[in-house]
């Protein structure tokens, strides 16, 4: 009776600490994601070194904080992934319409053909687009709606910018950080 209880305790002993260890990578991720959006500050100027879409590939979770248009003061966060090949693509969890984001297409879909984010080089930055619609290799409509990062800062671990959205004109905007996930 002495040795069912034992192994009883040593059991519950497990299971508890296995509880803790989840509860505490939860509690780091949740963490985590608290430092990024208490640490975001905008970025501007021009990008430091070459707009080279190449060093946005990896895992990144981001943040962005409207500050212009109807939702400013609102924020989103996700994950954006890119993938090197012909062209530098990826895909977002991001709710771009909870900050007042509009775009055409998914923004779900890595296929390298139609992505649900592509990243280009820009003047002075890295532009992220995002929208499968847009994102195409045929021809993009000139009053399609959009939404852009424009990464004006890239770090090993860190990425940061500014972001607009709109149609015809810019209805939303603001800034965004990302670290590597």
């Amino acid at each position: 009776m002495e040795a069912g209880s034992l192994v009883r305790g040593q059991l519950l002993r497990c299971a508890l600490l296995i509880v803790v260890a989840v509860g505490t990578a939860a509690c780091s991720r949740r963490t985590d994601g608290a430092r990024l959006a208490e640490t975001c500050t905008p970025a501007t100027g021009r990008l430091v070194g070459e707009a080279d879409p190449g060093r946005v590939v990896g895992t990144w979770r981001v943040h962005l904080v409207a500050t212009r248009g109807a939702w400013a003061g609102s924020t989103a966060d996700g994950m954006l992934t890119f993938r090197a090949g012909q062209r530098v693509t990826g895909s977002t969890t991001l709710n771009l319409s909870s900050v007042g984001g509009m775009w055409d297409g998914a923004l779900d879909t890595d296929d390298p053909a139609s992505p649900g984010a592509l990243a280009l080089p820009g003047e002075g930055m890295i532009i992220v687009r995002f929208g499968s619609g847009a994102n195409g290799t045929g021809p993009t409509p000139i009053e399609a709606p959009y939404t852009a990062l424009h990464v004006r800062s890239v770090e090993e671990r860190r990425l940061a910018g500014t972001w607009e959205s709109g149609a015809e004109m810019t209805r939303a905007g603001g800034y965004f950080c990302a670290v590597r996930s």
